[in-house]
């Protein structure tokens, strides 16, 4: 028996997948940006995402949205990580209305 199949055999097939998937969910759960500063922020927050952006970003943005009581996210879909370029006038319509709404 070879090394890797003794490996498999303790610790199974699909080991270094799982190894992997949950460096990335770890990584994906690190924010990389501030928290509480962004939570202490007094006014309304808007955040646009592309949905066919990394999903990093996006799973970072949720985090965004969660620690602030007022922060409202949206996934405009078709777009990627410029979104603005991707989708201006659908940007520029959930700007208007996120305006209105905190107007």
């Amino acid at each position: 028996m070879s090394g890797s199949d003794d490996h498999v055999e303790r610790h199974g097939e699909d080991h270094w997948l799982d190894v992997m998937l949950e460096l990335c969910e770890r990584a994906a759960q690190r924010p990389k940006a501030d928290l509480d500063a962004l939570a202490a922020i007094e006014c309304p927050i808007l955040l646009v995402a592309g949905g066919n952006d990394d999903p990093r970003r996006i799973r970072q943005a949720r985090l965004m949205e969660e620690a602030h009581p007022d922060c409202r996210l949206v996934v405009i879909d078709g777009a990627r990580h410029a979104v603005h370029k991707d989708h201006p006038a659908e940007v520029a319509a959930v700007i208007g209305e996120f305006l209105e709404s905190v107007g």
